[in-house]
C-alpha cells in the first residue's frame, strides 16, 4: 500500500467481484450440533436462522480462498499455519497479505483489501426446487468398509451427512477495495480462481463438493464521495 506525503493511506475506491458457483456434485458446508439425536444427521449443513436455507458463510469462502492462494503462490508454511500469522516475522510486501491481512507487528502495508460476503442460494433455483416439491438439501450415508470382509466395519457408522445437491447455483458478490498506487496490481485475475476450482474438485474430504465458477466479473471502480 502506498502512502501520501503525510504518510497516510488513501482509499481510491471499491471494485465488486461477481460470479456464480455452480455445484457439479453435492456440497457440504458443515455446521456444529448442539445435541446428538438418535437417527439424526451426523453432519448437518449450516442454515440461515430465519429462512432455514443453506448458505456459504463469507468467512468460510475467504478462508478457503486464502488457503488455495497460498498453494498457488507457493506460500504454504512448514508448520501448516496461515501465511502471515506469525506476529514476530517480517513478511515484507506480499499480494496474499495485502488481500487478506497480516498478523505481523512489522506489517506496514495497510489493512486487508478483500471483503467476502455470505453467499446465498439463487432465488430462481430455490423457487424451481420448491415448485417441484423437492428439498434444498440431500442426505448421504457413509460407512467404513472392512477391507477383508467387504462389508461395513463393526461399530463404525453408518454416518449421515447433509449436502446441498448438485445443480444448485450460488451467486457471489465480494468487495475489493483499491488504494492509491495499486491500479496495476490486480489487473490480472489471480491464479487462485483456477486453483480453487481444481482443489475443490480434488475433494480432500469425501463430502467436499465439486464446483464450477462461472461468469466471474469485475465491476467498475466506485470512487468515494469527496
Amino acid at each position: 500500500m502506498s502512502e501520501n506525503q503525510n504518510g497516510k493511506i488513501q482509499f481510491r475506491g471499491l471494485h465488486t467481484l461477481t460470479g456464480t458457483l455452480e455445484l457439479v456434485t453435492g456440497l457440504h458446508i458443515g455446521a456444529g450440533r448442539e445435541r446428538v439425536e438418535i437417527g439424526g444427521l451426523d453432519g448437518p449443513v449450516i442454515k440461515h436462522p430465519h429462512t432455514h436455507e443453506p448458505y456459504i458463510p463469507g468467512s468460510s469462502l475467504k478462508g478457503k480462498l486464502r488457503c488455495l492462494l497460498e498453494w498457488a503462490l507457493n506460500a504454504v508454511q512448514d508448520d501448516g499455519l496461515p501465511f502471515g500469522s506469525n506476529a514476530e516475522r517480517d513478511y515484507g510486501d506480499h499480494p496474499i497479505l495485502r488481500l487478506f491481512g497480516c498478523a505481523s507487528k512489522k506489517w506496514r502495508y495497510g489493512p486487508t483489501r478483500l471483503v467476502v460476503r455470505d453467499a446465498f442460494l439463487d432465488r430462481g433455483w430455490v423457487q424451481r426446487i420448491i415448485n417441484a416439491g423437492l428439498t434444498l438439501t440431500e442426505e448421504k450415508t457413509e460407512v467404513v468398509i472392512d477391507r477383508l470382509q467387504g462389508k461395513a466395519a463393526g461399530n463404525i457408522g453408518p454416518r449421515t451427512m447433509e449436502r446441498i445437491p448438485a445443480g444448485a447455483r450460488i451467486p457471489l458478490g465480494n468487495d475489493d477495495p483499491r488504494v492509491r498506487g495499486e491500479r496495476g496490481r490486480w489487473r490480472q485475475r489471480p491464479p487462485g480462481h483456477r486453483v480453487a476450482c481444481h482443489r475443490a474438485q480434488a475433494a480432500r474430504a469425501r463430502r467436499a463438493g465439486r464446483l464450477r465458477l462461472a461468469r466471474l466479473r469485475t465491476g467498475p471502480l466506485h470512487r468515494p464521495h469527496p
